[in-house]
């Protein structure tokens, strides 16, 4: 897997769930941001090692 496509990969999937998130009424406060952060992390790891 090249580099472009990698870089590819991982940005269409940060969008996609930035995206996804941007539609759920939530109140973001720095608790709700870093689970944010987490379960993006842990999404990106699985699709990497499913991949």
């Amino acid at each position: 897997m090249s580099s472009i496509h990698l870089l590819s990969f991982i940005s269409v999937g940060v969008f996609g769930m930035i995206l996804a998130a941007a539609f759920c009424d939530i109140h973001w406060t720095p608790r709700k941001r870093l689970a944010m952060l987490g379960g993006m992390a842990v999404i990106l790891i699985f699709q990497g090692i499913f991949y």
